[in-house]
């Protein structure tokens, strides 16, 4: 189609377009649809400019329409934010070429937005709020909401600074670091605030910093790997009187020096400045501080100031409150006293005020505490970013850094933060790193001395809160420091498991520890979207971090929190993460609770004394003391005697660390000190962690500070969700402007110090079952609370509202949260409906395409959409339906003129579904729009591109249209070539795709080198041994059949790489064809054994494997091995899709085929036909080759119930469908040809036979050379019709030839060689040659017995044929034994009524006959009726059962029974009934063959004798 405009006469005549219009110019195109987009893109390049296919700072002008523009969506918020950008309306193309020019003034008369004057208003609004000192919360928003509207806009100022930062200067870049050997040891930036006032006119606003400023600050800090503390010195000053103690000064101006942030609070008091007291104090003070001997008389207050501003200068924050809100109506009469100060106090207040002024500090005024919070919030966050700008000179390089946050979606800096924030604690003094040590080093110094034939985890173990944690992050500290390691060789990769939303599923584990082997080594091959192509690809990814040498270590902390699905046990999970086998220098090492220990020591067979090691809680009172100093000492806290002697009470439950640090944490969260004993005293004598939580929970519901229900809500809401919620999800389910300080509350507990804390999750099994115990407990099994339908339809409200065309966003208008729930929309939704059995809701989520869009990224997903449709009740039967409901909504969706990028992403998504619900036809349609699509923005040469012609290659392939498929697979491998280069990894893909298609051409040896090609690369690029690269060489060599993987190391990295098993299996298939079995199982086995290394036993790759070692078993004649395999592979195929999977129906049919070998015909034709039915509803019925080779396979069925008339119909009907579908000359229609000739041979049509084997022969020599096993089954056929015709010397040549291939082929014992060695003994036979005759029968016996066993209906098919070569040397007696001998084995073999019983009992007639008449009187012979009965008895027999067998008479065989029967009564009995026979043989004759075959004339001369 062309996409020219074509004029006609009404058309004003086209100017020809000005080249410089619009040159350097480069716009974006947005909203339109896709002709629409096309065509304005071809007539702005015409016109010299270019169009973008990313929205960038290049981008000069962003052309939409005013509606799209007023959607406000993602591109156009981004293009609000680049200064550089103007959103014009589309119409100003076709302004310019009208008036064919361009000029800066006529942008203005089409610009949609004027960018300058909202940046005026917006730097005007800014100017008036500082004019008053900082915006006041509303009324009616809380302090929370108003911080959380805070944090909102300083993230978004915050992302657009490093975005422009790292435009500016993006030659600094410097590469991220990775490994946490390296990343321990980088410095971590602190800070440590001191918090100056007077306590008594402050009371509130220092309540108020402790319970919801610091949080805050404490969550954004560890966000940004910064460690942060505060000191708040009311901690130990409760009272007034304990101001007056010796050492307040000297410890206030200490605790000032060591701190880099000074905030000072500044009311109507001046603070303690005199007094006997306040003078011991100063002169205990001076000794430290002698500077402040000049400062006699002066507050605590202002020596604090004077230290921070003059001392040493730190980064000072003051905060002035107005005198109108020093005092508090409900203070009592006694404070009140206390707050009042002398004139000389307030006079020196006055001068300290002025002073400040003076100096140029920052000073904020405030009246209300909202005020004061957010403004030191304001001022805090600015300073932290400018200083991390500062300290890289504009570059972000630490494990921070946005980009590779949002880009990779990597949280190494989470777990970074978190192993850093648990180093504080070194608590476990009486723990050994020995075993750990030695687990990684062995008894050498390198890591590559600790091989094992079976490498296995170590797993660490403690009850609940025992420390196993901080044990693994101090070890990793001492593995960082130690000279027995190499970082540069060793990658030290941590996962602490729960600490973040994403980091407790298994397929995001995979994605992160890959993509940070990727990215540490620079790696250019992109990460699988298939989370099954994930989880094969571990061990893959485990030989690029172990390549030349290099070591790989992996830390699963709580290993035992990962999601499991329903039913599966924790052993089943691990699989996924955990191979069964792994490369040597790949060390695991694990953390899990003592529940799971012995199920894991079982799971991996682990030696305890080697490989497990337990840990204990404190075990005496010094290391609880320890303990609680170290924690408080983070944030500049200490117990005082009184509290410790408490501690000291409660030994027993302290010993617990995680008992004695929830402890330790709620007090640090109280912000009135004054009950610090009591609150302390209540939480210990909660005895236990599970008391501890439940006391929470209940001091929590009755804190009448919290509106009623909102406690519950919220912690029933976490509880439902299951896999937690963020803070602004939870506000939004619940309707809530602000949880009213809970969150701070409950903070310690439902979340991870140090990692994403506004992340609200249940990570301690003990808080699961408080909560569950506490607000579930009387619920009935399969009824849901009231409460709980409540909230479970509020998650349902909130997911359903969700947006997931979003989730790609970029913008910084959306928070990292909301971003989080949308993709986790399609996670949460259709499994809470299913929960509740609401299948209205489920469809209704079904049939909304940007569900599906989201859900057909990957293969479990598609799975997914398919159990979600079963459980609605739609099952594959009406899937077609389905089917046609989403091709409707797609067309709905493109009405609604998307943008051409997400188009083709929703476009291929939906297509990739198709195809996994085996609709080949739709999913083509799908992909090829979507390569069209793809092709439109970015060019020919492009990964996306790539991937839809992979896709299509494919499809193609299950179509059998393979030429298609031969052209887009070569396709493919140009494009990745030139992405990648050549011979590298990246084209491995496309090298596989290109092998499939010859193979599926025939074209075997085409195929072999594209597969040895990605066998090369993936040697040389890991670095394999390459003397065992290709088998077959050492098998040619040695000429030893035997496997030669008995004779390698089966723990090399190449049995644990999984895509070294799919092109083994490759591989292993064109051998196959080839037929060269010994080398095709070897190659096999090879895929087994890494299979079996890496898979669980019903993963769906065994299907195909075990289909195909079914197959060379079938080859070799090993039927009952073969239908083992097809059993299996059938088993797993229905486990993993069902029954009426497509690959269901291809195995069906192999075993069906295989039952036809083993004579089982009508179980064989049930088979087939069952496969015939799942076929023909999955694929095309015109031009399916499965389908194809179906019918071929009933034509042989047929053929051998001597049905030949059906047969031949069956035949052409297979050959009609594989000529629309592989041409003429293919080798699949030689074969089919070949089954066809062989009939014509069975109705002795001898010249049609002989022509078309002749041309099959031809045919299959071009494909598969002159030695193939299929050759030599050719010339066996070709055999049969020359020895039809007595061209016996021609027989002869073409039996030897076939005996000579299978010799070669498949070695002189095969069965095959017996066969054609009794069809060469009975030319010999028929020539007369006895003994030459007798030898190949006796050679032909021998490999028979030894291939199948005596009992075998081959084996009585040669004891037959002996029996006729006794008739011929007139041995009667001895032919009479042997054929008899041949029909007990065909008896008990199959049954007495099988035709071949009926075959044997008419040739034992025939000897019984020549006996007879070999007698010196024959008359006697004919005079013995009993003789006479007997043969009649034998040919009346051999007719019944072939009647029966054959179902009618009109059979060849029949005939000739008739006609001997005939010759027999003509000579020894009834000429009527001679007469009779040969009548009813001639009509046999006449409606097989017609009346001009050679049987017709005999028969009609005989009868004419009469």
């Amino acid at each position: 189609m062309s996409w020219k405009k074509t004029s006609t006469n009404n058309d004003k005549p086209l100017l020809p377009p000005i080249p410089t219009l619009f040159k350097d110019l480069t716009f974006y195109i947005l909203g339109l649809s896709f002709s629409e987009t096309t065509s304005l893109k071809s007539t702005i390049k015409s016109y010299g400019g270019d169009v973008a296919f990313q929205l960038n700072k290049n981008v000069k002008f962003l052309l939409t329409t005013k509606e799209q523009f007023e959607k406000n969506c993602t591109k156009i918020q981004t293009a609000m934010k680049l200064p550089t950008t103007e959103i014009l309306s589309k119409d100003f193309i076709e302004h310019c070429i009208t008036k064919r020019y361009y000029s800066i003034d006529l942008i203005n008369e089409f610009k949609l937005v004027n960018k300058e004057l909202l940046i005026n208003e917006k730097q005007q609004l800014q100017q008036n709020d500082n004019k008053n000192s900082s915006f006041e919360s509303t009324s009616t928003d809380s302090l929370e909401s108003t911080l959380s509207k805070l944090k909102l806009e300083i993230k978004q100022s915050t992302e657009q600074q490093q975005q422009s930062t790292q435009q500016q200067q993006p030659q600094q870049q410097q590469q991220q670091q990775y490994n946490q050997l390296e990343l321990i040891k980088n410095e971590k930036k602190s800070i440590k605030i001191f918090i100056s006032s007077t306590f008594l006119d402050m009371e509130n606003e220092r309540e108020a910093i402790v319970k919801y400023l610091i949080p805050e600050i404490r969550d954004y800090c560890n966000e940004r790997n910064i460690d942060f503390s505060f000191v708040d010195m009311r901690w130990g000053i409760t009272e007034s009187k304990d101001i007056l103690k010796k050492s307040t000064i000297a410890t206030c101006l200490q605790e000032v020096s060591n701190c880099n942030y000074f905030i000072s609070l500044l009311g109507d008091r001046y603070g303690w400045s005199s007094g006997d007291e306040y003078t011991e104090s100063f002169n205990l003070a001076k000794i430290y501080y002698p500077w402040i001997d000049s400062h006699i008389g002066k507050s605590i207050t202002e020596l604090e100031i004077l230290q921070a501003t003059a001392i040493t200068p730190k980064f000072n924050l003051f905060y002035f409150k107005s005198s109108s809100s020093s005092s508090s109506s409900s203070t009592t009469t006694n404070k009140i006293e206390e707050l009042i100060e002398s004139e000389e106090s307030i006079q020196k207040l006055k001068e300290l005020k002025n002073q400040i002024l003076n100096e140029k500090n920052k000073i904020t005024n405030f009246s209300k505490v909202e005020t004061l919070i957010t403004s030191i919030y304001k001022d805090l966050i600015e300073r932290i970013n400018r200083e991390s700008l500062m300290s890289t000179n504009g570059i972000s390089n630490n494990v921070n850094s946005r980009i590779h946050y949002d880009d990779q979606n990597l949280e190494v800096n989470k777990n970074s933060s978190y192993l850093k924030s648990l180093l504080k604690q070194e608590f476990i003094k009486n723990y050994s790193f020995d075993k750990l040590n030695q687990f990684i080093f062995g008894d050498g110094i390198n890591i590559e001395n600790s091989i094992q034939s079976e490498p296995k985890p170590f797993l660490i173990t403690s009850s609940i809160g025992s420390g196993k944690s901080t044990v693994l992050a101090n070890w990793v500290k001492q593995l960082s420091t130690s000279n027995q390691i190499d970082s540069k060789k060793t990658l030290v990769v941590c996962f602490f498991i729960g600490i973040t939303a994403n980091n407790k599923n298994r397929i995001e584990l995979l994605r992160q520890l890959f993509s940070i082997i990727k990215l540490q080594y620079q790696v250019s091959i992109p990460l699988s979207e298939d989370p099954s192509s994930l989880k094969e690809e571990i061990n893959y990814w485990y030989g690029i971090a172990t390549k030349d040498g290099r070591n790989l270590i992996i830390i699963y902390d709580s290993i035992d929190t990962i999601e499991k699905g329903t039913n599966e046990t924790l052993s089943e999970a691990l699989l996924d993460l955990i191979p069964s086998r792994y490369p040597e220098n790949v060390k695991i090492v694990c953390s899990c609770y003592t529940d799971n220990y012995e199920e894991l020591v079982q799971h991996f067979q682990l030696d305890k004394n080697k490989h497990t090691s337990v840990l204990t809680g404190f075990t005496d009172q010094q290391q609880i003391l320890d303990f609680s100093k170290s924690y408080l000492s983070m944030f500049k806290k200490e117990l005082t005697p009184v509290q410790i002697e408490i501690l000291k009470k409660f030994l027993e439950p302290c010993s617990s660390p995680l008992f004695l640090s929830s402890i330790l944490g709620e007090l640090i969260t109280i912000g009135n000190y004054k009950t610090l004993n009591e609150k302390l005293i209540m939480l210990l004598s909660s005895q236990s962690i599970f008391n501890f939580y439940l006391v929470q929970l209940s001091r929590w519901e009755s804190d009448t500070s919290f509106p009623k229900n909102l406690v519950t809500d919220i912690i029933q809401l976490i509880y439902l969700s299951g896999n937690g919620l963020y803070e602004d999800e939870i506000l939004s389910i619940l309707n809530l402007k602000s949880s009213y300080g809970f969150f701070s509350q409950c903070r310690n507990l439902f979340t991870v110090f140090g990692g994403g804390s506004n992340y609200f999750t249940i990570l301690s099994p003990f808080l699961k079952l408080a909560i569950g115990l506490k607000y579930f407990g009387n619920k009935k099994d399969g009824q849901l609370l009231p409460i709980e339908s409540k909230l479970l339809s509020n998650l349902i409200d909130y997911f359903e509202n969700q947006k997931t065309n979003n989730t790609s966003s970029s913008s910084s208008t959306t928070t990292r949260s909301s971003l989080n729930s949308l993709k986790r929309k399609i996670d949460y939704l259709p499994k809470i409906l299913i929960s509740i059995g609401d299948k209205s809701k489920l469809q209704e989520f079904l049939l909304n395409l940007e569900n599906i869009n989201q859900l057909s990224k990957s293969e479990i997903g598609k799975s997914q959409i398919h159990q979600y449709w079963n459980f609605i009740g739609i099952n594959s039967e009406n899937f077609k339906d389905i089917i046609n409901l989403y091709k409707f909504k797609w067309a709905q969706y493109c009405n609604g003129n998307p943008p051409l990028e997400e188009l083709a992403t929703t476009t291929f998504n939906i297509g990739s579904l198709f195809e996994h619900l085996s609709m080949y036809d739709e999913a083509y349609s799908f992909i090829e729009k979507s390569q069209d699509y793809h092709i439109q923005l970015y060019g020919d040469c492009h990964s996306s591109v790539a991937n839809d012609i992979k896709r299509l290659v494919s499809i193609n392939i299950k179509r059998s249209k393979l030429d298609q498929a031969g052209y887009q697979s070569e396709k493919l491998l140009t494009i990745t070539e030139q992405l990648f280069g050549k011979e590298h990894l990246g084209t491995i893909e496309s090298l596989l795709l290109n092998g499939l298609t010859f193979k599926k051409q025939t074209q075997y040896s085409k195929s072999l080198e594209y597969y040895k090609s990605c066998l090369k690369i993936f040697y040389r690029f890991l670095g394999y041994n390459q003397s065992n690269l290709f088998i077959e060489e050492k098998i040619d060599n040695n000429n030893n059949s035997n496997n030669n993987i008995n004779n390698e190391d089966l723990n090399s990295p190449i049995y644990f790489n999984i895509k070294l098993g799919e092109i083994f299996q490759s591989i292993a298939d064109i051998y196959r064809k080839l037929g060269k079995f010994d080398i095709a199982l070897n190659y096999y086995n090879r895929t087994l054994t890494i299979y079996k290394n890496l898979k669980k036993e019903n993963h769906h790759c065994f299907s195909e494997l075990y289909k195909n070692l079914g197959l060379v078993s079938k080859k070799v004649g090993n039927y009952q091995v073969a239908i083992d395999y097809y059993e299996k592979s059938l088993s797993i195929v229905k486990d993993n899709f069902g029954e009426d999977h497509v690959e269901y129906g291809f195995i069906l049919c192999d075993l069906a085929d295989t039952k036809r070998k083993q004579e089982q015909y009508i179980e064989a034709e049930k088979l087939y036909n069952q496969s015939l039915e799942i076929l023909k509803r999955k694929l095309n019925q015109d031009t399916s080759i499965e389908i194809a080779e179906i019918y071929n396979d009933l034509g042989l069925i047929r053929k051998k119930q001597s049905n030949y008339k059906e047969a031949i119909a069956f035949y052409k009907q297979s050959i009609t469908i594989a000529q629309k579908s592989l041409g003429k000359s293919h080798l699949k229609i030689s074969f089919f040809n070949l089954n066809l000739a062989d009939c014509y041979r069975k109705i002795g049509d001898y010249k049609t036979s002989e022509q078309f084997y002749s041309k099959c022969l031809l045919i299959t020599q071009d494909n598969l050379g002159y030695d193939h096993i299929e050759v030599a089954e050719i010339l066996n056929s070709i055999g049969l019709v020359y020895k039809k015709q007595g061209k016996y010397q021609q027989a002869e040549n073409q039996y030897k030839r076939a005996i000579i291939i299978v010799n070669k082929s498949l070695g002189p014992d095969n069965y095959k060689n017996g066969i054609y060695m009794n069809n060469l003994a009975d030319i010999y036979r028929k020539l007369g040659s006895y003994e030459m005759a007798k030898n190949y029968y006796n050679k032909a016996l021998l490999i028979i017995e030894k291939a199948l066993g005596k009992e075998h209906s081959e084996y009585a098919e040669i004891l037959y044929c002996m029996g006729l070569l006794k008739l011929s040397l007139e041995e009667y007696q001895e032919s009479i034994k042997l054929i008899n001998q041949a029909i007990t084995i065909v008896s008990n073999h199959f049954s007495p009524q099988h035709v071949k019983i009926g075959i044997f009992k008419n040739s034992l007639a025939e000897v019984l006959i020549a006996q007879g008449k070999s007698l010196p009187n024959p008359r006697e012979f004919a005079s013995n009726d009993q003789e006479i009965n007997k043969i009649r008895t034998l040919f009346d027999c051999s007719l019944s059962i072939l009647k029966t067998e054959f179902g009618t008479e009109q059979h060849p065989e029949i005939a000739d029974i008739f006609i001997n029967m005939a010759e027999f009564e003509f000579q020894f009995g009834s000429h009527s009934k001679s007469l009779d026979h040969f009548k009813k043989a001639l009509e046999i004759i006449s409606i097989v063959f017609d009346e001009n075959h050679s049987k017709y004339q005999l028969i009609s001369d005989r009868i004419r004798y009469f």
